[in-house]
């Protein structure tokens, strides 16, 4: 479903939030709005669902305004994820999966296979966390539930508000890389917001950058390392340039690594010792098509090479 965002502006009393806003999601896009905090994005993100209205302009989705869809199957085609995945503490893991479908009138074993085939789609056996409750789940594990259920209706737009911002580093890539996977098999149009440039151009397959409600640049993530629009998109992503001095520490437990206790069969993959950046791009380039391990004196990592590669093209291209 193709959404546009046309000359959308919001006041709240004398204060302008938005100031003349258009974009456009493409059907299967992941579009990230990302920006200082109080730049705008959440508005903007709840006006499709109509938790907000603009104060002018409009939105359409597949060429009609969203005012003239009926709300409730409005919201019914929109999954929403939070920056806390917000579970019913009462319910169990698999009751909060597919409360949708027993408001729809699912059957209980409907409801109970939906339920079993979103863990596993998030690697979490059925067995295990199915009739555990909200609070013995860890914060990354209550985040994947927070993903499926809202997928659980089979929504054809997802709206997430800064989903990993309160999760550790290395929980947050795999979750990041867990996003990109259900986008590759379920191919959904993403709306995502954050504040983090680094997760932006990770994600995105079209970012918009805003500042003080102002909607600064919007192109694919090469286009805007290499072409910053404004002196603000310059500004912002220099005070977010993906690890300037490229220490390897910091690349491996915030953008390359992975726990290899995440991933089975990893005491097949080759293993490298690797003491610095330069060992990374050698042993990446010797094993170029398959995972392996990087040992190093700060622990172990899985590594996917073509993850690296593309990692540095965009270091490269911010910084020619």
């Amino acid at each position: 479903m193709m959404i546009e965002y046309k000359n959308i502006s919001k006041k709240y009393q004398d204060q302008e939030i938005l100031k003349d806003v258009s974009f456009t999601v493409k059907k299967g896009d992941i579009f990230v709005l990302v920006g200082p905090s109080g730049s705008g994005k959440t508005t903007l993100l709840k006006m499709f669902n109509r938790l907000i209205e603009p104060t002018k302009g409009e939105i359409l989705l597949d060429d009609k305004s969203i005012k003239d869809y009926d709300l409730r199957k409005l919201r019914e085609k929109t999954g929403y994820v939070l920056q806390t995945a917000s579970l019913f503490p009462n319910l169990t893991v698999g009751e909060n999966i597919t409360i949708v479908l027993e408001q729809e009138g699912v059957s209980r074993k409907e409801r109970r296979k939906k339920q079993e085939e979103l863990l596993k789609s998030v690697g979490l056996d059925p067995k295990l966390y199915c009739d555990r409750m909200p609070n013995e789940l860890s914060g990354g594990e209550q985040q994947r539930v927070g993903i499926i259920r809202a997928l659980a209706a089979n929504p054809e737009v997802v709206l997430m508000d800064e989903p990993f911002s309160a999760l550790d580093p290395v929980v947050r890539k795999q979750l990041q890389d867990l996003l990109l996977n259900l986008h590759d098999q379920l191919n959904k149009t993403v709306i995502f917001v954050t504040h983090d440039m680094q997760e932006a151009i990770r994600l995105g397959n079209t970012i918009g950058i805003l500042h003080k409600g102002v909607l600064e640049q919007v192109g694919k993530p090469r286009e805007i390392l290499r072409h910053p629009a404004t002196e603000f998109v310059r500004e912002f992503f220099a005070g977010n340039r993906i690890n300037q001095k490229l220490d390897l520490e910091t690349l491996l437990k915030s953008e390359l690594g992975v726990d290899p206790r995440f991933y089975p069969k990893v005491e097949t993959l080759v293993r490298y010792h690797v003491y610095s950046v330069q060992d990374l791009i050698k042993d990446c380039s010797n094993h170029p098509d398959s995972l392996f391990i990087a040992e190093t004196e700060f622990g172990e990592f899985l590594i996917e090479p073509k993850r690296v590669w593309n990692f540095f093209l965009k270091w490269v291209a911010g910084n020619d």
